[in-house]
């Protein structure tokens, strides 16, 4: 588990592409658990905006599926046999017994909700194993702790996204302004300025507190505060490498 977290965190840390997080997270989820398929749903303002096909029923499933999540505030795994369990044994009812018809209907036997603190981001659509083999405990609590990072590395690559697609349509309307306009060239040259500066400000203000968290690791790992032991000092180079790789980034 501490490797399959490891290896996704690097690759995730180190992309804000949609489409590198999404293959990254199906492809070292899906060999770890040798799981027949997977599906990652991406939803923005509680809308699905993922690129995988479903058929009426399936989105109808889904919408079930995500309604539950967000009203009952659950974050928990739900897995499909331990619910349909807990039926046959009459345990107390639950709402989670009513996901059992709309889980069924996507053929899939594990659901991971993706929560960004209290939204709703996504989630993991896990199918059975290859082998037959039920889901561990180990399993669900490494999908857990994955799926707090990949909500947050979704979340950016979205807001990466539209700010592309801002971008975008940014620049198709400069064009456009500037086949009216008679001083479009001095137009562009300020919103040039502007862009530089813009750059210029903004590389600055991210750069300054990573310098900081830059330094007070130095010093601490330099022993300024007292002594460390070896788990303290190996998790503290880590965030040191990881500080360092935001700063070069920026």
């Amino acid at each position: 588990p501490q490797e399959l977290m490891a290896d996704i965190s690097d690759v995730l840390s180190r992309t804000l592409d949609l489409d590198v997080v999404i293959s990254t997270l199906k492809e070292k989820i899906g060999q770890a658990l040798r799981i027949r398929e997977m599906k990652i749903i991406i939803l923005e303002e509680g809308e699905i905006v993922t690129e995988e096909e479903f058929h009426s029923k399936e989105k109808e499933a889904l919408k079930k599926i995500i309604g539950y999540f967000k009203e009952e505030k659950k974050k928990e795994v739900v897995v499909l046999e331990e619910i349909k369990r807990k039926r046959a044994d009459k345990i107390k009812f639950e709402q989670s017994f009513l996901l059992i018809e709309a889980i069924e209907e996507l053929k899939t036997a594990l659901v991971v909700p993706l929560f960004l603190k209290e939204k709703l981001v996504g989630l993991f659509l896990l199918s059975s194993k290859k082998s037959g083999d039920m889901f561990t405990n180990e399993d669900i609590k490494t999908l857990e702790a994955i799926a707090s990072q990949a909500a947050i590395a979704i979340e950016n690559a979205s807001l990466y996204e539209k700010m592309k697609d801002f971008s975008k349509t940014l620049q198709k309307e400069v064009k456009r302004q500037t086949k009216k306009l008679r001083d479009a060239n001095i137009r562009l040259q300020q919103l040039d300025r502007a862009k530089s500066e813009f750059l210029s400000l903004a590389s600055h203000q991210l750069r300054t507190p990573l310098t900081a968290v830059k330094g007070y690791i130095s010093m601490m790992l330099e022993r300024s505060w007292g002594e460390l032991n070896e788990k303290q000092e190996h998790i503290l180079k880590n965030v040191y490498l990881s500080n360092e790789r935001l700063i070069k980034l920026i």
